[in-house]
């Protein structure tokens, strides 16, 4: 029986070795597993960021674009008015060109 009982202790240490071993691999798998995550909210985090960077830079330029539009518009507007307000100083313009440019000019703010 001494044999036998040699066999088993020998089975059960390696047994323990066994389970020891695969705890290592687990705790060393675990801690490569939260290396990942680590690195992939760290990239998730950069790519967020850059998105945010260029909406604000698209928005900016949307309304940059936006203000040079209006400001052509407006000039255009305020030229026309002061050729119209030449006509009328000069005495040219009758009551109907004036009722038709103030017309106009109340049309543009709608």
């Amino acid at each position: 029986m001494k044999v036998d009982d040699a066999s088993f202790m020998k089975t059960v240490e390696d047994v323990k070795a066994s389970e020891a071993e695969a705890l290592k691999i687990k705790a060393e798998a675990d801690e490569k597993a939260q290396l990942i995550l680590k690195s992939a909210k760290r990239e998730a985090e950069e790519m967020r960021l850059e998105g945010e960077k260029k909406s604000l830079e698209q928005k900016e330029k949307i309304i940059s674009d936006g203000k040079k539009s209006t400001e052509g518009e407006v000039k255009k507007i305020l030229s026309s008015a002061e050729k119209e307000a030449g006509k009328i100083s000069g005495g040219k313009a009758d009551s109907k060109e004036v009722s038709l440019l103030l017309k106009d000019f109340l049309g543009s703010f709608q």
